[in-house]
């Protein structure tokens, strides 16, 4: 199973910094999901994978709440 996310930010600048934030929490080892990040202009890309639905529901919504604090962070710094 896979759950694939695009994020639009202002600019790549600003992406290159949520990714580079969220990048330094990796999935723990015994995960078994994996998790790819990449930026592409302005938008951070984000990619889930697993064979369990639990783990990778857990896995997104942990990310989503390290996303919504970086984008906080980033709005109140910018």
């Amino acid at each position: 199973m896979k759950i694939e996310m695009t994020i639009p930010f202002l600019n790549q600048h600003l992406a290159q910094i949520a990714c580079n934030s969220l990048c330094a929490d990796p999935e723990p080892p015994r995960s078994t999901v994996t998790r790819e990040l990449s930026v592409s202009r302005n938008e951070l890309r984000v990619v889930f994978c697993s064979e369990n639905i639990k783990s990778l529901r857990v896995s997104f919504n942990n990310f989503m709440d390290l996303l919504m604090l970086c984008m906080e962070v980033i709005q109140r710094f910018d």
